[in-house]
């Protein structure tokens, strides 16, 4: 989601005249593609236990119900805004961009990551990495590394 937003505001700020120098983007489907999983129509069983199927979650929180009943609601506000989020598939920013793509991602797909290309418009810099959704958990330093390099471009 928060890849999604990114754009947005990239293309806000882009027709103001002060387009972002970087766009970032890893873990998020193409602006103009639609969610899968209805995390919105979740009731609190099929969320747990779709988190639990996609790990990242650490057990200590899965095992609070207090916690869990938060962290849900949360999800389920930012589902609803996801599931109604869709890009023209004509909207383009002009911001030099890094994706990042994990090969093993269960929930966004190489091809949708690709795809963000149809709306990028400067230059795009793709690295590959080996993991899935939560990559970003053991690869931070990497990212740091491609985040910085693209910076000082």
């Amino acid at each position: 989601m928060g890849c999604k937003i990114c754009f947005e505001l990239a293309r806000y700020f882009s027709t103001i005249g002060q387009p972002p120098k970087l766009l970032f983007l890893m873990a998020s489907p193409s602006p103009d593609s639609s969610g899968g999983w209805r995390i919105s129509q979740s009731n609190d069983e099929e969320l747990s236990d779709g988190l639990k199927r996609l790990g990242g979650t650490p057990d200590n929180v899965m095992h609070s119900p207090k916690i869990m009943q938060t962290i849900m609601t949360i999800l389920r506000a930012d589902g609803e805004l996801l599931e109604a989020y869709q890009a023209a598939k004509t909207d383009i920013v002009d911001v030099d961009t890094v994706l990042v793509i994990a090969e093993d991602d269960s929930i966004v797909s190489v091809p949708s990551m690709l795809r963000w290309q149809q709306h990028l418009a400067a230059d795009i810099k793709i690295h590959r990495v080996v993991g899935d959704h939560f990559f970003m958990l053991e690869q931070y330093q990497k990212l740091q590394v491609w985040l910085i390099e693209a910076l000082q471009k």
